[in-house]
């Protein structure tokens, strides 16, 4: 009916189509139309009952008049509307419109045309005569194309469109040749539902598929007027409730076509009936249908009011539906093969990728990837099943998937307990397929994901060498619920074992690899990588950016002793310990390998020079805890030298052996590390020659001790000797700064040495004793001896060849002392119960040296010859002197101090309560019998000696160094005549610390001569300076240092007449 109505409508509209004046006309004058057809209306509207309109017009209800005045409203407004539109003026004539019948409201129409056309004549329009005349000729165009109409209608409804045979007919002719098509899925179903709407007339025609998990039936494909209806309502099939009796629910569970005639006359239809009514729906058949695979559908068609389908459109419905599921079945297993052929596709391609991939995470991102891109998988990941067989870690992730699953996840819930994917998966070592993620812990927190990206189904596939336990798990997401047939799975499975295979040749591989490449002790880049990585890094290398690469040789020290004392597998874990701190200091980028032994190898790259000294002194501080084996403790360090590449443009061969260089240079120097010279090639020479020769040295007799005194001033006696090593070879000496720092450096080089002093000074001590001098034997015992694990071994071994052990003196140096300070103090006690005594050689020179000296029990202290040659020159050293005079006196122990050369550093000394002195004052290191001669004529004249400065008098003292410091420079500076007081540190006279010593001990002293011009001086000196710094300040200052050198004169006469108090001697004697 629909293809005739809309044929005869478009040959009459062509008939009487408006010229492009009148259509303008209408366009233009459309608010006034529209004023005329509410006036046609009304005036319809107020017609008796008697006018000649017809009799059906006179037989209408009130109610009828008042829905046919709004018909007719609209019906005139739909004729004067551009374009015009057929359908709309034909749908006036439904029965719902207005009696029930379209014949009856046809010849209401029919009979009202008359009076339209005579309104729309006589009508008053405030138009030019002209526009009036075209605007009238368009109307009744409209008004005879709109009684053509309702002919029409009329004519096409006496013969009832079609008869119910031939509309079956067409209606099977039409669904056939869709279904025998080329259509596929919704855009087949979406045909189906437009023919039925189109065939039967129908306002609504909808096919939908049952969700199993929901039990709501999801439509899929609709057509017709009323498709919103779809829209608005939900429909379930879920028992209890009235949505559960509805027709969708009543066809699938009876298994067979339900109709609902008309909706209000079923109860069960009510929670749809006010949407029904909104619609225009009254009833509607619904025909169920399943396919093989197991899902449920409906097909329905609804009726308008009035309404009645053919006799037999339920067997056809019926007949229809189980035709869609044959062809949804079909589509499925043409969909199936195709996905199939799709994966296997991708085995392929993922096949020619393994062999490839550059590590077991490629490897399983081209796995992934190849699925998402070549198959149907909307997302895909790896997880590898952990050690602890308890927890699962991401190891790639891609796809549609919002959030990857959780890096690490547990494979079973002790709180709930339910299991992961993953677990059944392990324990099962079968793949699984899930519909909607299913509950699994993976997916607990991703429903939110998988609805949005409408994900129906999740696979899991083990990954796991034939027989083997899984080693991880490669999840798939689908879009479709039926995506993972059997045939995708043993796909997938077969493709899982072989990428399981690759990884573990490709895990073989890479071990043996690195069994090439890599120390086996400790697990580090071996020499072949080293040397590998540092041509490429020279290969690679772009200077023009300013960046540098470092290459280094580390030492581990003391590892060959720690072999021969405590056997290799120490020796290994300390190798081991270093090359783990190592490794944890460097930076990320920088490269750690092992070349043998005890060597190492480093590259560092370096954006300016700067920035080496940083990391390695975070190298060095990386070994300064011992490291534990077994029960001991055993002291670290290490030896690095270094060359900067391009500064030293050579190649890979050469900068290794520059480096070799540089870490001898440090070893002999004792610093930190060195950096490659040119010239350190002969230095390294040096240490080479020392290192070959030396101990050939000691077993041929060629290293000698000479012997330096150390006298107590004060009682004028000699107390002992320190023994001094040198070395003759051939017709010369060999100078101790020469061989010393390189012997010290090396454990084997300086155990050698210790051991031959202590037995030397064993022999001497009987020399001593026989020649009747009773004095005490000091000898220099080196850090790395001190700190060897076999250092008491070899200490007993000479005692047992001394005559009195008690009368020896171990010194060692305050920096060795300090680099390992717990050993250091072990073995110091340890001594002391031997009998020697310790003395803590070089006091003040280490770093916090009175702090840490009160952890170390020595017996002696002997202050750095430093802080003595500049005890005149430096305030600072003075007053470093006094502090150590002083906490000597506090602790008990006793205190000499070396490198006194003059009579002014003795009577300093002597002033702040000094008494032992070594030096070349008293005497320059001699061979032993020149010694034992001096000492046996040894005689000090103690006539003349300077008195003992209480502790008041000591800024007195400091002040008198200050002032001839400051005296000494003016006379040296050109500039003598202006003197500048922030230089001199001169202080104004209020501030000065003379001052207040004078103020202090002015009356003690107040009967000496030389204190009254003493003061008298110090006064008009900052008379005049506080004025004026620059006003005669040579003069000024060599007046007053003299009178400064007056009083001291006097104040040591005076004290020595006076003799000390006896409080004064205890306290500084």
């Amino acid at each position: 009916m629909l293809h005739t109505f809309l044929g005869e409508t478009a040959k009459l509209i062509k008939s009487l189509d408006l010229s492009p004046q009148e259509q303008r006309s209408l366009e233009r004058h459309a608010a006034t139309l529209a004023q005329l057809s509410n006036q046609i209306s009304q005036t319809v509207g107020a017609l008796p009952g008697d006018d000649a309109s017809g009799a059906v017009w006179r037989n209408m209800s009130q109610a009828q008049r008042e829905r046919g005045q709004t018909i007719l409203l609209e019906y005139c407004q739909l004729l004067a509307s551009t374009p015009f539109d057929p359908l709309r003026v034909a749908g006036l004539f439904s029965p719902e419109k207005w009696l029930g019948s379209s014949r009856d409201n046809l010849d209401v129409l029919l009979e009202i045309l008359p009076l339209l056309r005579r309104t729309c004549d006589a009508a008053a329009l405030k138009i030019t005569s002209d526009d009036r005349a075209i605007l009238i000729s368009a109307m009744n165009k409209r008004l005879t194309l709109g009684e053509q109409i309702a002919c029409l209608v009329r004519r096409l409804d006496s013969v009832s469109l079609k008869s119910a045979a031939d509309c079956l007919a067409e209606a099977s002719r039409i669904t056939d040749e869709l279904l025998s098509g080329d259509l596929r899925g919704v855009s087949l179903l979406q045909a189906i539902t437009r023919a039925l709407v189109q065939i039967f007339d129908a306002p609504l025609a909808g096919i939908g598929f049952v969700n199993p998990t929901n039990q709501r039936v999801h439509i899929r494909a609709a057509a017709g007027e009323a498709v919103g209806y779809y829209r608005t309502i939900r429909i379930s099939l879920r028992p209890g409730g009235h949505q559960g009796l509805g027709p969708a629910a009543q066809a699938v569970t009876l298994n067979a076509v339900v109709s609902f005639d008309r909706f209000h006359d079923h109860p069960e239809f009510e929670p749809w009936q006010q949407w029904a009514d909104r619609f225009g729906l009254a009833g509607s058949i619904t025909a169920p249908f399943r396919t093989q695979q197991g899902q449920s559908g409906i097909l329905a068609v609804y009726l308008r009011a009035g309404q009645s389908l053919p006799r037999g459109i339920n067997a056809f419905l019926s007949r229809l539906a189980g035709s869609i599921a044959a062809a949804l079945d079909r589509l499925q297993e043409q969909r199936a093969a195709q996905r199939l052929h799709r994966y296997e596709q991708a085995t392929e391609h993922i096949r020619k990728t393994l062999g490839v991939a550059s590590d077991e995470v490629e490897m399983y991102r081209g796995l992934v990837e190849a699925l998402i891109q070549r198959a149907d998988a909307i997302w895909g990941c790896v997880s590898r099943i952990n050690e602890d067989k308890k927890t699962t870690s991401l190891l790639y992730c891609s796809g549609k998937l919002s959030k990857p699953i959780e890096a690490t996840r547990p494979m079973v819930d002790a709180e709930s307990p339910s299991e992961s994917l993953a677990g059944k998966i392990y324990r099962t070592r079968q793949a699984v397929v899930v519909p909607d993620g299913g509950c699994f812990l993976e997916f607990a927190a991703k429903k939110a994901d998988l609805k949005q990206m409408k994900a129906r189904a999740v696979a899991g596939v083990p990954i796991a060498r034939r027989g083997k336990a899984p080693e991880a798990v490669l999840f798939l997401g689908a879009a479709r619920q039926n995506s993972f047939s059997t045939a995708i799975l043993k796909v997938l499975r077969q493709l899982a074992d072989e990428v399981a295979d690759a990884v573990d040749r490709q895990r073989k591989l890479r071990e043996l690899q690195r069994v090439r490449l890599h120390d086996e002790l400790t697990n580090l880049p071996n020499r072949a990588h080293f040397e590998k990585a540092l041509l490429d890094a020279l290969g690679a290398r772009a200077t023009e950016d300013g960046t540098l690469l470092a290459i280094g040789m580390l030492d581990v020290v003391g590892v060959a002793e720690l072999n021969d004392a405590l056997g290799h597998n120490a020796g290994d874990a300390i190798i081991r310990a270093v090359a783990q701190r190592l490794t944890a200091a460097l930076r990320p980028g920088d490269l750690l390998a092992r070349l043998g032994g005890d060597e190492f190898g480093l590259l560092l790259t370096l954006r300016h020079e700067s920035d080496l000294s940083a990391i390695i002194n975070r190298l060095s501080d990386s070994l300064h805890e011992p490291a534990r084996w077994e029960s001991h403790d055993i002291r670290m360090a290490a030896n690095i030298g270094l060359t900067l590449y391009p500064k030293d443009h050579s190649d890979g061969k050469t900068l290794l052996r520059h480096a070799d260089t540089a870490m001898h240079l440090a070893k002999s120097s004792m610093s930190a590390y060195e950096i490659y010279q040119p010239e350190a090639g002969d230095r390294v020479e040096k240490i080479f020659r020392v290192r070959q020769d030396f101990a050939g040295a000691v077993n041929a007799g060629e290293l000698q001790f000479f012997l330096q005194p150390q006298c107590d001033i004060r009682s004028g006696k000699a107390v002992g000797v320190e023994m001094l090593v040198r070395w003759r070879r051939g017709d010369r000496w060999i100078s101790p700064a020469d061989f010393m720092p390189v012997v010290e450096r090396n454990v084997e080089l300086i155990r050698l040495l210790g051991r031959h002093a202590l037995r030397a000074a064993g022999r001497l001590q009987r020399r001593l004793d026989a020649a009747n001098l009773k004095l005490r034997i000091s000898l220099n015992i080196g850090s790395e001896h001190l700190l060897h694990v076999s250092f008491l071994a070899d200490l007993d071994e000479a005692l047992a060849e001394c005559s009195d052990g008690f009368r020896l003196t171990l010194e060692i140096t305050e920096v060795s002392a300090l680099r390992n300070l717990d050993v250091a103090a072990q073995r110091i006690v340890e001594i002391r119960r031997r009998g020697p005594q310790v003395s803590l050689d070089d006091f003040g020179t280490g770093h916090a040296s009175l702090l840490y000296a009160a952890s170390l029990p020595v017996n002696e202290l002997k202050l750095g010859q430093e802080f003595i040659r500049g005890i005149l020159l430096n305030p600072s050293h003075a007053a470093v002197a006094i502090a150590v005079k002083q906490y000597a006196d506090l602790s008990g122990a006793s205190l000499i101090a070396e490198g006194v050369e003059t009579i002014g550093q003795l009577n300093y000394w002597l002033r702040i309560g000094g008494r032992r002195i070594q030096g070349y004052w008293l005497a320059r290191p001699q061979p032993e019998d020149d010694m034992i001669a001096f000492l046996q004529s040894l005689k000090i004249d103690q006539r003349h000696l300077p008195a003992i400065y209480p502790v008041e008098d000591m800024p007195l003292l400091a002040r008198h160094i200050f002032v001839a410091q400051r005296l000494a420079k003016l006379q040296q500076s050109a500039a003598a005549a202006s003197m500048d007081t922030v230089e001199l540190e001169l202080q104004t006279f209020d501030q000065c610390p003379i001052t207040r010593w004078i103020q202090q001990r002015g009356e003690f002293y107040g009967h000496l001569p030389s204190m009254r011009r003493f003061i008298q001086r110090h006064r008009h000196l900052h008379d005049v300076l506080d004025v004026n710094p620059k006003a005669g300040g040579l003069e000024i200052l060599t007046a007053w240092n003299a009178a400064f050198d007056a009083l001291i004169c006097e104040i040591d006469a005076m004290r020595r007449l006076q003799r000390m108090p006896d409080h004064a001697a205890e306290t500084y004697g």
